[in-house]
């Protein structure tokens, strides 16, 4: 199983107006840049994102998730500025869950196939799609749907388009391996 749809489901509205709530001039100074990064790959060159959570050494504005693969411990972390309403009922629901954040990926992002590290699982809660937005494994190809929840094993080579029209805008949590049978009977509506 690299891809897993959870028994979570949410409000999706919700969610979108949770997004559509940090998306505003109010937290632009918080949000991360792929560009912003020394990065060549247009393809994902306007990749951006809000942590949800901080390290605890991290002192203020934009964080990266990118960075910080090795801070794996749930203690280690903070809430940001941008933990309320839909975001906080996420982290409630998933408390083992590290490094919370939100990615989008504008039309046009392709992430060439990669291997993410073999420490964490992620989970998924897409709150914008459209059906071109597409996560690409050996199993096939998945779209994952707003209203569900997913558990990712990005230990797996894995490569994501979005070839649609509209940004995909996803909540990403991440857990340890070890802590992955905390969610295992995990049934809820949000």
């Amino acid at each position: 199983m690299i891809i897993k749809v959870l028994d979570v489901t949410y409000d999706v509205t919700e969610a979108v107006d949770y997004y559509n709530t940090v998306n505003t001039v109010e937290y632009q100074s918080l949000t991360w840049f792929a560009k912003d990064e020394s990065n060549n790959d247009l393809s994902i060159s306007k990749v951006r994102g809000w942590a949800i959570q901080y390290p605890n050494n991290h002192i203020s504005g934009p964080y990266n998730m990118a960075w910080g693969w090795d801070i794996l411990d749930p203690k280690l972390y903070r809430n940001s500025e941008i933990a309320f309403g839909f975001s906080k009922k996420i982290l409630t629901i998933f408390p083992l869950a590290v490094r919370a954040f939100i990615y989008v990926n504008p039309p046009g992002t392709h992430f060439q196939p990669h291997i993410d590290t073999t420490k964490v699982f992620r989970i998924h809660i897409p709150i914008i799609s459209n059906p071109d937005a597409s996560w690409i494994t050996e199993e096939g190809i998945t779209n994952m749907i707003p209203g569900n929840a997913y558990l990712v094993d990005t230990s797996f080579t894995h490569e994501t388009i979005n070839a649609g029209t509209s940004d995909r805008v996803h909540i990403e949590l991440e857990m340890r391996r070890e802590d992955i049978h905390t969610i295992s009977n995990l049934s809820i509506r949000i």
